[in-house]
């Protein structure tokens, strides 16, 4: 009997993108460092809401890393700014692309006028978290 291929579906950006969105509205500032995941202010969440960050951890760390490189790619391309799927690793999706947007958008680091995608103007260049913000394991 054949064996049949085993067929890996990636992650579902947007599903992170709804988790990380809700944390912002609930009032928490949520970071990545390397893959160390860091929310603000730590105090203020439930055991509940830190199993749930942690079960999402994975997806998060992987949405705000994307976000991250296009954020980078932005800064490189300057005045010139991006086209959709300009400056990204080929392998990512649209839907990948789009979530990493999402998050730039969502925190006001980029704008799209006529189809190009810019840092946005006099957006400070990301800080390290402060030391009250807690690693999320």
């Amino acid at each position: 009997m054949a064996a049949t291929a085993l067929c890996v579906e990636p992650a579902d950006p947007f599903v992170a993108l709804r988790v990380l969105n809700t944390m912002r509205d609930a009032g928490f500032i949520v970071r990545v460092d390397g893959d160390a995941l860091q929310v603000a202010p730590v105090d203020r969440l439930s055991p509940q809401q830190k199993a749930f960050i942690a079960r999402h951890k994975p997806a998060l760390v992987a949405l705000l890393v994307d976000a991250d490189i296009l954020y980078a790619a932005l800064g490189i391309a300057g005045a010139t700014g991006l086209r959709w799927r300009q400056g990204t690793p080929d392998d990512w999706t649209d839907d990948r692309l789009l979530a990493a947007g999402e998050v730039l958008y969502g925190d006001a680091r980029m704008v799209s006028e006529l189809g190009i995608r810019y840092r946005k103007p006099g957006y400070p260049t990301p800080r390290k978290p402060a030391p009250d913000e807690d690693e999320i394991s």
